[in-house]
């Protein structure tokens, strides 16, 4: 938490992924993230942060993309805020546990009728 309170920017240059956690920790770091378009890296994000998600293998384009965030501070601000009631809004203890809670529930009801 204290380190990543430092950071300006996330990057997240894997060559693959499924759900990072060390993301969702940027994000909930109110962080920017820049990434490479693996998993479900693009689904987790504010969809503001999007344009900030490139082609794996296009490291042009992942530059480009970090000139664009390291010359911009208030665009950082801007996706570091929303990233982060994002990650609260979508992953969120209390959130997870209503969506198991859904997702168990509907077999027993669908039993039950």
């Amino acid at each position: 938490e204290r380190i990543l309170a430092r950071f300006n920017i996330f990057a997240l240059s894997s060559n693959t992924e499924q759900m990072p956690n060390s993301m969702l920790e940027a994000m909930a770091a109110n962080l920017p993230i820049l990434a490479t378009d693996v998993g479900d890296v693009k689904r987790m994000l504010a969809p503001e942060n999007a344009p900030f998600v490139q082609p794996q293998n296009d490291m042009e384009a992942l530059t480009a993309a970090l000139s664009v965030l390291l010359s911009h501070q208030e665009e950082r601000a801007r996706l570091g805020a929303l990233n982060r009631a994002h990650v609260r809004a979508a992953y969120s203890l209390d959130t997870m546990v209503r969506r198991y809670d859904a997702l168990y529930a509907a077999p027993r009801a669908a039993k039950i009728t």
